[in-house]
């Protein structure tokens, strides 16, 4: 098994840094473009349209079971889409509007990765 200098070392903790920065921005122009995509929709579906939305179908939809049936299927209906569908879209806005942190430098991961220097007691 070869083995490397501290520079083939560094040199290859700076390729992977580049390759994982490039496939992340890659990441991050997808997200970006497909929310930009879906934009008319963020005023939409939200958690404070979806859910009253879906509440009051459902409520009104029970209320009116036995005197308008035709109408209750169809609020059953808008209750199961919205109560569903609505919220895993209000959900899929959420997470494509938080961008993934990009990856960080060598240097960087090597200044986490180092123990704290031990401070002097404080007289």
């Amino acid at each position: 098994m070869a083995t490397f200098t501290p520079e083939d070392q560094a040199l290859l903790d700076e390729l992977n840094y580049r390759k994982s920065f490039v496939a992340w921005q890659e990441r991050e122009a997808a997200r970006q473009a497909r929310l930009a995509g879906l934009a008319a929709l963020t005023s939409i579906f939200t958690a404070a349209t979806v859910t009253p939305f879906a509440t009051v179908s459902s409520s009104q939809s029970e209320a009116l079971a036995s005197s308008d049936p035709e109408v209750s299927a169809m609020l059953s209906n808008i209750a199961t889409v919205m109560g569903y569908t609505g919220q895993a879209i209000v959900s899929l806005l959420e997470q494509l509007s938080t961008a993934e942190p990009a990856p960080i430098t060598p240097s960087e991961a090597a200044r986490a990765a180092a123990p704290e220097p031990e401070q002097a007691p404080a007289e």
